[in-house]
């Protein structure tokens, strides 16, 4: 059996993020994806219109239902769209033990890359905070990672993400 790669996200109808290219993404290194739809926006390849995020209780039975049946192997997590989904997801990772040994990686998604807002800022990077120990691997790009850091040396940033719980970050510095 190819390794299962539990991933939180938002569906994208563009079909250019979010679920679908995580489900590709993971198709195309050989795993399989399974899935917990954290929202569904209405956006198009250009700009984000708006969003309704699922509810937490939702998000967190989707999975338990694929944990309780498949083998993960890793955790992926991308716009988990409300803090109520953050808190349930950094609530969830401690009641089910979820440790090191299964490799959690976050994508702390603030803004969509194509534009417009995906919930109140603030609030969001208050709560990724809490997430941020179980992580593995971050994902931030250059703006999350400012913005969860509080610095803006991103050499800095990263360094006091580390110091924050998480293993390691990896920021895309071509697009400053």
């Amino acid at each position: 059996m190819r390794p299962v790669v539990l991933c939180f996200s938002g569906l994208d109808p563009s079909g250019g993020a979010g679920l679908q290219a995580d489900i590709e993404a993971i198709g195309q290194a050989g795993a399989h994806a399974a899935i917990a739809c954290t929202a569904i926006t209405i956006q198009n390849s250009q700009q984000v219109f708006g969003f309704e995020a699922c509810a937490a209780s939702l998000v967190k039975d989707q999975a338990t239902a694929v944990l309780d049946d498949l083998p993960v192997a890793v955790i992926k997590s991308g716009m988990l769209g409300t803090t109520d989904n953050i808190a349930m997801l950094t609530q969830f990772f401690a009641e089910r033990l979820i440790t090191a040994d299964t490799p959690f990686v976050l994508d702390p998604v603030l803004v969509a890359n194509s534009g417009g807002s995906l919930g109140d800022e603030k609030t969001l990077v208050s709560a990724f905070r809490e997430l941020l120990p179980y992580a593995t691997l971050i994902t931030p790009n250059t703006h999350e990672l400012r913005a969860l850091s509080g610095e803006q040396d991103l050499h800095i940033g990263a360094q006091k993400l580390c110091a924050q719980g998480t293993y390691a970050v990896l920021v895309n510095l071509t697009r400053l």
